[in-house]
C-alpha cells in the first residue's frame, strides 16, 4: 500500500498542490503515512503540499521532528501570516460582506475589537455573514470560540515545560505592563525570586512561538486580542 502511493504520487508529471490541514496530527498518524509524505516530498517537486493547523503543532511536526522521523531533515518554508493594518482590515472584512450581498457598517467595531487577525476577522464573517448572527452574538461567539482555540495552543506549547508557571505567570503580568523590568517584578510578585536569564529565555520562548511580540529591546506585548482574554492564572 505504502509503495503504490508513492508510485502513485511521483507518476504525477503535471504540478499540483495538496493541502492538508489539522496538520498537528500527524504525529499521531502511522509511521508508513509519514514514510509516504516524506518520500514524495523529496522525490517529486512537482507536488507542492500545504500543510496547516495549530501554530505549536505544525512547528514540532514538520520544522523540528524526531530524528526518527521519516519528515526529519525535509523543513518546509513557514509563512507566518501577520495582522493586517486597520485600513487592510476593513477592506478584508467589506470585501467579504460584500461577496455574500451583506450590508455591513460596523468594520470599525469590528477591527476595534479583533484587531487585524486574520483568522478572528474571518471567524467573526462566518458567524455573521453565513451563521445569520447578529454583531453582538458573533462577535462574542468569535471571542469564545477563540479563546478554547488558543488555550488549547498554549497548552500545546507548555507541553513538557518543568516552568509552566513562570510562561502562566509571564503572560498573565503581561496584561498589565510590558517592559522586561516591569514584567520581573509582576512575575517576582507572584513567584518570588525569578533568574535573570530564565526570565529571558522564557519571554525569548514565548516571542518564538509567536504568544507575544518585541516592539522594541525590552518591550514585550501580547498583540492577539483573543490571546488577551485568557485567564492565564486557570490554567
Amino acid at each position: 500500500m505504502v509503495n503504490s502511493l508513492i508510485e502513485l504520487f511521483n507518476s504525477i508529471e503535471e504540478d499540483a498542490v495538496m493541502g492538508l490541514d489539522e496538520i498537528q496530527e500527524v504525529s499521531q498518524a502511522s509511521r508508513q503515512f509519514l514514510e509516504v509524505l516524506g518520500n514524495v516530498f523529496a522525490s517529486n517537486p512537482k507536488i507542492r503540499f500545504i500543510f496547516s493547523g495549530s501554530y505549536i503543532g505544525v512547528v514540532r511536526a514538520l520544522s523540528n521532528p524526531s530524528s526518527s522521523s521519516p519528515l526529519h531533515g525535509r523543513p518546509p518554508v513557514l509563512l507566518n501570516l501577520r495582522p493586517f493594518d486597520e485600513e487592510t482590515s476593513r477592506d478584508f472584512l467589506r470585501r467579504g460582506m460584500e461577496e455574500l450581498n451583506i450590508s455591513f457598517d460596523k468594520e470599525d467595531e469590528a477591527v476595534k475589537k479583533l484587531d487585524g487577525v486574520v483568522g478572528w476577522l474571518t471567524l467573526f464573517g462566518n458567524f455573521y455573514a453565513v451563521r445569520k448572527m447578529s454583531f453582538e452574538t458573533s462577535m462574542s461567539s468569535t471571542i469564545e470560540e477563540g479563546k478554547k482555540i488558543m488555550i488549547d495552543e498554549f497548552k500545546h506549547f507548555l507541553e513538557g515545560k518543568s516552568n509552566k508557571r513562570l510562561y502562566t505567570t509571564i503572560m498573565s503580568v503581561l496584561k498589565v505592563v510590558n517592559t522586561w523590568k516591569d514584567i520581573k517584578r509582576g512575575v517576582e510578585i507572584k513567584l518570588g525570586n525569578v533568574d535573570d536569564k530564565e526570565l529571558s529565555l522564557a519571554l525569548e520562548s514565548l516571542l518564538n512561538n509567536n504568544f507575544i511580540e518585541k516592539r522594541k529591546e525590552g518591550v514585550y506585548e501580547i498583540v492577539d486580542p483573543i490571546l488577551r482574554e485568557i485567564d492565564y492564572d486557570k490554567l
